[in-house]
């Protein structure tokens, strides 16, 4: 019997996809890891119609795989434009080629996948979220999206002077080695932050400027992280001294934080799991906040979310192991009933 063949897509530091491999190699598989940053100049792909037939080709600087023989993808961490300080428009240009190419690629590797382009960029669209969380029964905090400073004004008034502000989307823009000191990248992530009623003035200019989403700020006394793998759900609950702040602070990397396994009520975990099967997630995480008088609210999900810190401090949750069981699950399985339920996952993303 062949050994499934098993492709990770992700960036070149990713500790998550790290311990996915070394669990994955001591089960005998080796998967092959597609770093984006190295396409199109060490690593490419090559897909091909005529008529019926079709082919695929994935090549990195060690190997070739033909998409036929892949079983199972993990994609995590595309990121964004990957571009130089002042980049040109024609560099522009061929990262968005790039990035229309990868997409393609679900329609020639017909396997499994965690999770597909498609429903991993729906999924970081947080209205979306937000939306599909309400419909569950999930509490979600009170939010608007505007570009018109006197309603921001007026919605911070209302949330008791207590907002915060997030972008629209998952925003990245990572520089090349000439961009950055000592050929590193540099990845800047325009992400949530508190409004201080002292600089209101200018988040309002910036309101003014772009579409924003506003959204009350929620106390906690306690967070939830749950991790769905497949039908598989991990929680862990999670302490730090930051609990208290917004979550635009939370767990900062100097903060320490304390793990532990924890449970949530069933209706809970049966919501959590209908939340990422609704948006065709193979994997996500969602973060849940326990307020002071003990409701659970959600605050978002991420298709790519972090595991690996969890266990470092709660090794009982054990995701790494369940992410390459997964993997290595599917990619034996294959079939008509995994492309059926990829085709499936596609089209409720859609």
């Amino acid at each position: 019997m062949s050994v499934p063949k098993v492709v990770m897509f992700t960036d070149r530091f990713d500790l998550d996809v790290d311990a996915v491999i070394l669990r994955l190699r001591e089960l005998g598989v080796f998967p092959t890891r597609v770093v984006f940053d190295d396409i199109p100049a060490a690593a490419d792909f090559s897909l091909s119609i005529e008529g019926p037939r079709w082919t695929g080709k994935l090549r990195t600087r060690n190997r070739s795989i033909e998409l036929r023989e892949v079983g199972s993808i993990l994609w995590r961490k595309p990121g964004g434009v990957r571009l130089t300080e002042r980049p040109s428009v024609a560099q522009q240009l061929i990262w968005a080629e790039v990035e229309r190419g990868l997409a393609e690629l679900p329609s020639f590797a017909d396997c499994h996948w965690m999770n597909a382009p498609l429903p991993t960029r729906q999924a970081r669209q947080p209205l979306g979220q937000l939306k599909r969380a309400a419909d569950l029964g999930f509490e979600v905090p009170r939010t608007i999206v505007t570009s018109v400073p006197d309603q921001a004004k007026a919605f911070f008034e209302s949330c008791q002077r207590r907002m915060i502000l997030k972008p629209l989307g998952d925003t990245t823009i990572a520089g090349g080695e000439a961009a950055a000191p000592h050929g590193k990248t540099v990845d800047a992530r325009l992400g949530p932050s508190l409004v201080q009623e002292a600089h209101l003035q200018n988040h309002l200019a910036e309101i003014a400027s772009t579409p924003c989403l506003l959204q009350e700020l929620v106390s906690k006394k306690a967070e939830w992280r749950v991790t769905i793998v497949g039908d598989d759900l991990f929680v862990a609950q999670i302490e730090s001294e930051t609990t208290l702040r917004p979550p635009a602070d939370r767990w900062k990397k100097d903060a320490p934080i304390v793990v532990r396994k924890g449970t949530l009520p069933p209706g809970i975990e049966t919501r959590c799991v209908a939340l990422a099967k609704g948006m065709g997630l193979d994997f996500c995480t969602i973060d849940l906040l326990l307020t002071p008088d003990d409701r659970l609210v959600f605050a978002d999900c991420n298709p790519q979310g972090q595991f690996v810190f969890l266990e470092a401090r709660a090794p009982e949750l054990r995701i790494t192991h369940a992410v390459a069981a997964r993997l290595l699950d599917r990619a034996s399985a294959g079939g008509a009933t995994d492309r059926a339920s990829s085709t499936a996952a596609t089209t409720r993303a859609s």
